[in-house]
């Protein structure tokens, strides 16, 4: 039982570590561009997995990853911190994408000026 737990905590942390780091790339991409074609279905995939039910989610993901296991023939913890990842950017994605909306975009340009080396 504490080896199954310790396995649980490994690979809590690698998900919400790879998850915030996606969401955050997501997040700055979605929000520091100019308004696209498609940018409202990129919103709504990555959103997705909050809409419907997580145990939905979780049984796709199940599914998915499975029969990618079986076409691969890998049998590691990747696809497990790969299912783990897949489900928590959304949850990552909101709040920070929120923060930054709400972010002054000059700060960001002040931070990108540089001064001139004498």
């Amino acid at each position: 039982m504490i080896e199954a737990a310790g396995r649980s905590f490994q690979i809590a942390t690698v998900a919400a570590l790879i998850a915030t780091v996606v969401a955050t790339l997501a997040a700055v991409a979605m929000t520091r561009t100019a308004p696209y074609r498609g940018m409202t279905a990129k919103y709504a995939f990555l959103n997705l997995p909050l809409m419907v039910p997580e145990i939905v989610t979780a049984v796709a993901l199940l599914i998915f990853f499975s029969r990618l296991k079986m076409w691969t023939g890998y049998s590691g913890m990747g696809y497990l911190i790969a299912a783990h990842t897949a489900f928590c950017v959304p949850f990552a994605y909101l709040p920070v994408r929120a923060r930054l909306e709400s972010m002054d975009t000059t700060l960001e340009r002040a931070a990108g000026i540089s001064t001139p080396r004498p």
